[in-house]
């Protein structure tokens, strides 16, 4: 039983170690392509600075949906209002009401996304900003 559970270890053992070679043949890859992106810090601020532009840009066209959903919703309500007492509305309208609140929905849920986004852009570029300060000062 001891020679088994030495191989065991051994076993154990020789699967980190191939664990470990991979996290810092991975780490490595990382590094170099990091060096390759960018030549300088400011390089890395210019494309938080991009890559938060286009979430703004996106965030306000979203936004802007949401208006358009909006107000299309309100044209449906009036048009619901006509009908009360006088006849059954059209299936179509129905329709329309729904998914106008699906789109909605979608929507808003699309926007909060985004607006957490942000915060995933700026660790991001913190975290490539921090490695790239790391190993131009190990050169």
């Amino acid at each position: 039983m001891p020679v088994r559970r030495l191989r065991e270890d051994e076993q154990l053992e020789v699967a980190r170690k191939r664990e470990e070679d991979s996290a810092a043949r991975e780490a490595g890859r990382r590094n170099r392509a990091l060096l390759a992106t960018y030549t300088s810090e400011k390089d890395i601020d210019d494309a938080r600075g991009r890559a938060l532009a286009e979430n703004r840009i996106a965030v306000k066209e979203i936004e802007a949906r949401i208006a358009e959903l909006k107000k299309r919703q309100v044209g449906y309500e009036k048009e619901l209002e006509f009908y009360q007492g006088k006849a059954k509305p059209p299936g179509k309208l129905a329709e329309d009401i729904k998914n106008a609140e699906i789109d909605l929905s979608a929507h808003e849920e699309l926007l909060a996304a985004k607006k957490k986004e942000v915060d995933s852009i700026n660790a991001r570029y913190d975290e490539d900003k921090r490695r790239y300060a790391e190993l131009t000062k190990q050169k």
